[in-house]
This record gives C-alpha cells, sequence and structure tokens, in this order.
C-alpha cells in the first residue's frame, strides 16, 4: 500500500513518493478510510504552508486550485498497477465528510454517498485520466 498523504515529510527517499516506488506491484491510494479526505488534509490543519507548497512543487503545480484532482493525477500516474481514489476526494469534500478516525469512537462510519451526487463530470474526468495513464482494463483500450 502506498499512501500519497503519507508521503510528504520532506524526505526524498519517502518510499510513498511515487517517484521512490521501487515495485509497481503496489496500489496506491491518495488516502484511505482512515485518513482524512484529500482536501480536509490539504487545506485544513494538518499541514502547514511550507507542507503545501513542497507537496505542490513535488507535483508541478503552481496554485491550490482544485488540489484534490492534482492529487488524483498524481495517483493516476504513478507506476503501481492499481490505483484507488476514494468517493470523497473524487468529489472534493472537505475533512467534513471523512469516513473513520482512529482511535475515535463517535462520529465514525456514518458518511453514505448521497444519490445523484456522482455527476457525469466527474465520471468524465476520471475516464480521462484513467486512458491518459493506460489504467483502462485491456479489453477497453480504444
Amino acid at each position: 500500500m502506498k499512501i500519497l498523504q503519507f508521503a510528504f515529510d520532506f524526505n526524498p527517499k519517502n518510499t510513498y513518493l511515487p517517484g521512490n516506488f521501487e515495485d509497481k506491484n503496489c496500489i496506491v491510494y491518495t488516502g484511505t478510510h482512515d485518513n482524512n479526505t484529500t482536501n480536509g488534509w490539504f487545506y485544513g490543519k494538518e499541514i502547514d504552508d511550507n507542507t503545501r507548497n513542497y507537496i505542490l512543487e513535488y507535483i508541478g503545480a503552481d496554485n491550490w486550485d482544485e488540489f484534490h484532482w492534482k492529487f488524483i493525477r498524481l495517483a493516476m500516474a504513478s507506476t503501481s498497477v492499481l490505483s484507488i481514489i476514494p468517493v470523497q476526494d473524487v468529489l472534493g469534500f472537505s475533512e467534513e465528510f471523512r469516513m473513520n478516525t482512529p482511535g475515535e469512537s463517535k462520529k465514525n462510519w456514518r458518511w453514505k454517498l448521497a444519490d445523484k451526487k456522482l455527476e457525469s463530470c466527474h465520471s468524465d474526468r476520471l475516464f480521462k485520466l484513467t486512458k491518459t495513464f493506460n489504467r483502462l482494463p485491456d479489453g477497453d483500450k480504444k
């Protein structure tokens, strides 16, 4: 498991950085059910502006706009055989939509995806990234 939110500790040899994946036989996640949402993590209090700027430098971005899509792109562009993106990240949700906080006994596992939240703009964008980074199943590479 390679979790991108664990990659940015200013250690250029951090094994969670996509450039350091030694074996592509791994799964990369933007975050998991136990992490904050990508936007909650990036825009929230878990990291500071210095870390945000370090992340943007690593991914080659010049602004904070739509960070969740930049992070999704980083996961999709990695050499891992599989990329898993929580739906809260696809939708760009903040920390209030976090699934679980380890060590807390209340307010966990309550979030559910509401009907019609995923729209064609989301699937179209995911499909484009999936195709760009050659992640389509073999029968669908048209």
